[in-house]
């Protein structure tokens, strides 16, 4: 898949789909996509995000043990503020789904503090929207729309050939 020679370009493009991947519950796909960002990336900062984007993914996929691992490989990273914030809210979507309410509302609070202090309006009001639903609510939260397109179906098994080129 060589759309850009540009590496900067091309980590931005693939850090995109993976990103609409989470969004489309492709979550296999996601993951391809942010484990060759993780591992061909032209900076650290573009590592760091793959690497939150994954807790990102493994918080709405269910998938505990790619949670743990994840939030593992960012312990000790500097964070810049907004992706802290984006951090600590999806850290705290997968304690809730895992069953660790308590340190979820933790991370929830600590999360509003740091986004009240940089004015992440956005962030505000996604952490209200949390910490306001019940623990009943919280596994239909993880939302998102499956599409079986064409298009993601060709791009899935480039991201497949990437993946397994760099594992």
């Amino acid at each position: 898949m060589t759309i850009t020679s540009l590496p900067n370009e091309r980590d931005r493009i693939l850090g995109d789909i993976g990103a609409y991947f989470i969004l489309m519950q492709r979550f296999d796909a996601a993951r391809d996509a942010l484990m060759v960002l993780d591992a061909t990336a032209a900076t650290q900062i573009v590592k760091i995000h793959a690497r939150v984007n994954m807790v990102v993914l493994a918080a709405r996929a269910g998938d505990r043990g790619l949670f743990n691992d994840s939030r593992a490989r960012l312990e000790g990273e500097m964070l810049a503020p907004e992706t802290h914030v984006n951090y600590l809210i999806e850290s705290a979507r997968g304690l809730r789904l895992f069953g660790e309410p308590n340190t979820a509302t933790d991370l929830l609070q600590e999360a509003r503090v740091l986004a009240v202090q940089h004015g992440f309006n956005r962030s505000i009001f996604e952490v209200e929207e949390m910490l306001s639903v019940s623990e009943v609510e919280v596994e239909t939260m993880n939302g998102g729309i499956r599409h079986n397109s064409e298009a993601a179906v060709g791009v899935e098994q480039e991201l497949r050939k990437m993946a397994l080129a760099v594992s």
